[in-house]
């Protein structure tokens, strides 16, 4: 019964590795797009990130918005949500179009922490999901207009900051309302 110890020797060690998996996570799709953008030298790699991130952000708030229009109770959440469904549609395209021009590899799926902002509002009873939505679109999008204002105000790429100047007023129109949305539905 001796079977041959170096075949199960290599045979753990192979498992060993593939569970270390070097202390990164290869699992978050916005890690995975920064990691090649990191090898390739089409831009700035800090313009490549920013596009990582906004990308993953735009298909969060299409999906988010899916998710309002089923879930939501107001006529304020789902109005909103269709509105981050169009939007972000449309700005989501054409930062498509500027990656493939930069040579930049996007997120083929929502980055972890956007994965759990749809988890969350998933799993939240129907009775909260509005406040829940509402609060989670204010904070993200005042988070997106300081991401995008920096862009704008440090690029290394023109285009890239043309993508995100033009996208920011939109941004900046999304936190508005959603402030405007979030005093309402509290008061419901």
């Amino acid at each position: 019964m001796n079977k041959n110890p170096i075949l199960i020797l290599a045979l753990f060690f192979g498992l060993y590795l593939v569970s270390c998996n070097n202390g990164t996570n290869s699992t978050d799709p916005e890690k995975q797009a920064n990691a090649i953008n990191k090898k390739t030298n089409s831009i700035n790699y800090f313009d490549a990130k920013f596009m990582t991130a906004a990308a993953s952000a735009g298909m969060m708030e299409v999906q988010a918005g899916q998710i309002a229009l089923q879930k939501g109770i107001s006529q304020e959440v789902k109005d909103f949500g269709q509105q981050m469904i169009t939007d972000h549609s449309s700005a989501n395209d054409q930062l498509k179009t500027l990656a493939a021009q930069k040579n930049v590899e996007l997120p083929v799926a929502l980055g972890n922490n956007d994965q759990q902002k749809i988890d969350i509002l998933n799993k939240v009873d129907a009775k909260d999901f509005d406040k829940t939505y509402i609060k989670m679109m204010v904070k993200d999008h005042s988070a997106q207009v300081d991401k995008f204002q920096s862009e704008v105000d440090h690029p290394d790429d023109a285009d890239v900051k043309t993508w995100a100047q033009n996208n920011l007023p939109m941004l900046l129109h999304h936190l508005e309302t959603a402030k405007t949305d979030r005093d309402i539905v509290d008061k419901k």
